[in-house]
């Protein structure tokens, strides 16, 4: 089996927060509306729930806001709100928000749905174009006289790609019931760039390695 490294991509972009409003007003509830004017580029914000807040006498609100989309890699901006309301001056509040990514994937196990790996063949991920290749055998065995296919499946993680090699083997007549024939075609399905190898009584199945790292990005004060 041959595993491919393969590159990253940044993806499941996350900007969310809370506002705190404060009224400082002793004797009086102000009713505000709350803006989000966040200008990233390929980011959407908006606040979540209603958009007209009470904000009690001497007391406090709290508003979320969540943005979705996928921003330039590694910018830094602003998350920007406006408030306004009767008999109160707009405001306009800035918070600085910081561009972080997490690592996932970075950690792979290989596995075959025809071979048990003994211990695990687990796979860290270094740069792309890196292979790390396993050779082992696959025993299968069919009737004297008579021709089988069988599929192979491999696959990194629980979740991550899988791909399948189907191949036939036929046994010479007079070879006795359950005799291990001989490799007869080799077809494969999958993504494009992922090989297959074959060897003698052995099924090697060759996948490529996908490493994604996922962006997530959340506001600082």
């Amino acid at each position: 089996m041959t595993v491919t490294e393969r590159g990253f991509t940044d993806s499941a972009h996350q900007l969310s927060g809370t506002v705190l409003l404060t009224n400082p007003n002793t004797f009086r509830a102000l009713t505000v509306s709350v803006q989000d004017l966040t200008d990233i580029n390929g980011l959407e914000c908006r606040i979540e729930g209603a958009q007209k807040v009470l904000i009690p006498a001497s007391g406090t609100a709290r508003v979320p806001y969540r943005c979705t989309g996928a921003p330039a890699a590694g910018a830094d901006a602003k998350h920007l709100i406006r408030v306004t309301g009767t008999g109160i001056d707009p405001i306009d509040h800035g918070t600085a928000v910081k561009y972080r990514t997490s690592e996932v994937d970075r950690k792979v196990t290989v596995s075959d749905d025809r071979y048990r790996f003994d211990p695990a063949w687990r796979i860290t991920w270094s740069a792309a174009g890196t292979e790390h290749r396993r050779e082992y055998s696959i025993p299968v065995s069919t009737a004297a006289g008579s021709c089988q296919v069988f599929s192979n499946t491999a696959s990194l993680g629980s979740k991550g790609p899988a791909s399948t090699a189907s191949f036939g083997i036929c046994a010479p007549r007079g070879a006795g019931g359950g005799a291990q024939g001989f490799f007869d075609r080799l077809s494969t399905t999958g993504a494009g760039g992922w090989g297959f190898m074959i060897g003698t009584g052995a099924l090697l199945a060759a996948v490529g390695a996908f490493l994604v790292l996922r962006a997530r990005r959340r506001p600082r004060a």
